[in-house]
């Protein structure tokens, strides 16, 4: 019984989520991604954050609450990684292997990659521009069992 009343709460969450998206940026959603169907929005604070698959790939589209478009999100294959960031990810992570990487195009007309891998004890998600600067890094350490191994 309490299982279903986590996933009524979890359901009601998720449909009053999406109805509180502000018109204007479902608005501007639609125009700067017109193919684009079934949204799943998300507020990420004061930016609202609509994902969607186009050719099978991964896209978020990232408003904030007037209908300005900040960024858009585009998951790559390894293989679109350009050589200079690859190379700053692998000299910085040996031993790391790629779990996850996206595109990252802003408003400003910026392009910067975020790399995510993982090694045995940590995974490190890398914000990396054209060049191969790193601009950030976040690391998350592992805690017993927490490596995606069953024990």
């Amino acid at each position: 019984m309490k299982v279903l009343a986590v996933l009524a709460l979890v359901l009601v969450q998720s449909v009053a989520m999406a109805q509180d998206v502000p018109a204007k940026v479902k608005e501007a959603c639609k125009k700067k991604f017109p193919a684009a169907t079934n949204v799943e929005w998300n507020n990420n604070g004061d930016r609202y954050e609509g994902e969607f698959y186009k050719n099978d790939v991964g896209i978020v589209g990232v408003f904030d609450a007037t209908g300005k478009w900040i960024e858009t999100r585009t998951g790559i294959e390894e293989t679109a990684i350009p050589a200079a960031v690859s190379k700053a990810v692998t000299a910085k992570h040996k031993e790391a292997y790629l779990s996850n990487q996206f595109k990252i195009e802003n408003s400003d007309n910026v392009i910067n990659y975020e790399i995510t891998l993982s090694d045995d004890q940590a995974s490190y998600v890398l914000l990396v521009d054209a060049t191969g600067k790193i601009l950030k890094t976040d690391k998350q350490v592992f805690s017993a069992g927490d490596d995606g191994s069953e024990e």
